[in-house]
């Protein structure tokens, strides 16, 4: 499932077991804070390497909780009206339960001065700085877990005039699937120094269970789906906190910071956004609600797929598998996107992502609610045809437009002359 690259290699996906104790039954009061330290860049892998600890605040969502009303009105759209009353009334509290974990956890932290470990390095040729930051998730798993620590690594230009003051439109970009964190690391690598549009920070979030970290065979993706939903809860928290520390950075346009995703980064993205709605706008690629629809379009037109083999042990039907996701599905929680920039990206033949069950709904929703979306409709299929460079031409270009826009003359200048 998800992604271009996907054809590159595949993923087997077993069970993710998280401990019930990880969680309190209204998300976590208090965390043991493991410290955190930077991590040396190998020998010959850069030109130049710096390392520092700091600190940033931890701060509250933007928003308030959604009501009752607007977690039924969510409900009623992703099960398209079609939902005994009994059920519906379960899954209202099951969702008002999850967004009680969001809030109330990161609640806990909010005020407090939160450690982060920075590596630097300049990479060969001196024109992107690639920055690795290290800190605590508000999740933690026994044993010292490799997912409880964030990792997020993020590319900036390298070579700047002194005298230039500039402050870059920066995006977190969720990835795909597949356990390929560096491919797109490699486009960051690209989209950073204005190789293809204007330069840009593109800071790539490594989800739990994913990356660097990764611990064994354990996954994102599984089975379990206890376990599933807290590894959303997860990475909405990781990615808030990641924005909190972002903000924090001098060269960074606070008033340009961006949530990006393709694939599965895209449809998690969604539910990411929504309850984060404190970015100024959000790009998905080849993403859409519904995700149960997503996950067994993969699974009835490729049995062999990561996802199959994630989900194999609940053989799922479509009905099943939906109420289990309800909670965590981005149409439960569509609602909060208000008044918010928006760049939708799909595909004509995306065997994957049904464009007019998980595209067309979330497209008139967002804009009924008064978001400015663009919409744009590739025809190709949901992993692009053709060569990389015209991947990067249809896929990424018009996202990195979307992140750059509003760039001012004078910034390029300065950007120019620094070469």
């Amino acid at each position: 499932m998800f992604l271009f690259a996907q054809s590159i290699h595949a993923a087997n996906l077993e069970n993710l077991a998280v401990q019930a104790r990880d969680f309190g039954p209204a998300g976590l009061s208090t965390i043991a804070v493991p410290p955190v330290t930077g991590v040396s860049a190998s020998e010959g892998a850069a030109k130049s390497v710096r390392q520092a600890d700091y600190q940033f605040e931890i701060k509250p969502l933007p928003t308030v909780p959604s009501s009752r009303a607007d977690i039924e009105k969510g409900l009623l759209n992703l099960y398209k009206n079609d939902i005994p009353t009994e059920l519906l009334e379960n899954e209202i509290l099951r969702s008002q339960e999850f967004q009680d974990q969001v809030y109330n956890t990161l609640n806990a932290q909010a005020g407090k001065k939160w450690p982060v470990a920075i590596t630097e390095r300049r990479l060969a040729g001196n024109f992107v700085k690639e920055t690795t930051v290290r800190f605590p998730s508000l999740i933690q798993r026994p044993d010292g877990h490799a997912s409880n620590m964030v990792v997020a690594r993020i590319y900036e230009p390298a070579v700047q005039d002194q005298n230039c003051d500039i402050k870059y439109p920066t995006t977190i970009i969720l990835h795909h699937i597949l356990n390929e964190v560096e491919l797109i690391e490699n486009i960051a690598k690209a989209i950073a120094p204005g190789i293809v549009s204007k330069p840009a920070i593109v800071v790539v979030l490594h989800m739990p269970h994913y990356g660097l970290r990764r611990q064994g065979n354990e996954q994102f993706l599984t089975s379990n789906m206890v376990d599933f939903r807290k590894n959303v809860l997860q990475l909405i928290l990781d990615a808030h906190m990641l924005r909190n520390y972002m903000e924090t950075r001098e060269n960074v346009d606070t008033k340009n910071i961006s949530l990006s995703g393709i694939s599965l980064g895209s449809v998690l993205g969604l539910t990411v956004g929504a309850f984060d709605q404190g970015f100024t706008k959000y790009g998905f690629l080849v993403g859409g609600v519904d995700m149960a629809n997503i996950l067994m379009n993969r699974v009835r037109s490729s049995p062999d797929s990561e996802v199959a083999v994630a989900l194999k042990d609940l053989n799922p039907d479509e009905a099943s598998l939906r109420k289990e996701l309800a909670t965590s599905d981005s149409m439960t929680w569509l609602h909060r996107y208000q008044g918010k920039k928006m760049f939708i990206l799909s595909a004509t033949r995306d065997n994957i992502v049904d464009y007019n069950n998980s595209v067309v709904p979330m497209l008139k929703l967002l804009r009924l609610q008064g978001n400015d979306v663009q919409h744009r409709l590739n025809d190709d299929t949901h992993s692009p045809s053709g060569s990389a460079i015209k991947k990067l031409q249809t896929v990424f270009l018009p996202l990195i437009k979307f992140i750059v826009e509003k760039q001012s003359g004078t910034e390029a200048y300065c950007f120019a002359q620094s070469y």
